[in-house]
């Protein structure tokens, strides 16, 4: 079963910012033309949702009862 893509970004490419959004609300920015490129790179190789939660830091932990 798919979940819904609550996780979104938007890319500034004139300010090398990524702006994270989690269910259309801005949670964190990444800038920096080395971080944006990092950041696209994964998106590309892996699940966009897990990445993105990932880079927010909203990523679920062991130590809040989620298997790692």
């Amino acid at each position: 079963m798919n979940r819904p893509p609550y996780f979104g970004y938007q890319r500034h490419s004139e300010e090398n910012v990524v702006l994270i959004t989690y269910r259309c609300r801005r949670v964190c920015s990444v800038r920096g033309a080395d971080q944006v490129a990092a950041l696209l790179r994964d998106l590309a190789e892996g699940d966009p949702q897990l990445v993105l939660a990932r880079w927010s830091g909203l990523a679920p932990t062991a130590e809040h009862g989620h298997a790692a």
